[in-house]
């Protein structure tokens, strides 16, 4: 049984900064996946508009604006995912967009639930310590010593 409790003791010691790295890891390869996309649109718009108009079809939407939304989300969510800033709330625009496509445009695409997961991990657990968030709001938000009499 000693034999467990030494490297579990180890390994709990290094858990804060494990949960950073792991959630940078989730950050990076999320914004890489949403930058792209995002980019690409940008980089041939009439292609991208004509595909909302063709292909995805969203029901409630016109395409171009479906177009400018769905592309303003990637861009601006993933570069907030990059450096780790404002990144519960840049997940949940990923988060919604990602389900609007799974539930409308391309049911069933084991990627979208994969992103959804680590989407919904970012929420909750935030960009760790190794992000804007982390760094900023740590000292933002530090509780103050003083008593509430001084």
């Amino acid at each position: 049984m000693n034999k467990l409790i030494a490297p579990m003791n180890w390994l709990m010691a290094r858990a804060p900064m494990l949960q950073s790295l792991i959630l940078l890891a989730i950050r990076l390869w999320l914004a890489n996946v949403f930058l792209r996309s995002g980019l690409l649109k940008l980089g041939s718009w009439e292609s991208t508009v004509s595909l909302f108009a063709t292909e995805y079809q969203l029901p409630f939407l016109p395409p171009e604006l479906a177009a400018v939304l769905g592309t303003i989300v990637e861009i601006g969510a993933g570069g907030l995912l990059l450096v780790g800033a404002l990144t519960p709330l840049a997940a949940l625009g990923l988060l919604v967009l990602t389900l609007t496509i799974e539930l409308l445009v391309y049911p069933g695409t084991n990627d979208h639930y994969h992103w959804m997961l680590l989407l919904g991990t970012l929420i909750a657990f935030g960009g760790g310590k190794l992000s804007f968030d982390g760094l900023f709001f740590s000292r933002l938000l530090k509780p103050s010593h003083k008593s509430q009499n001084e």
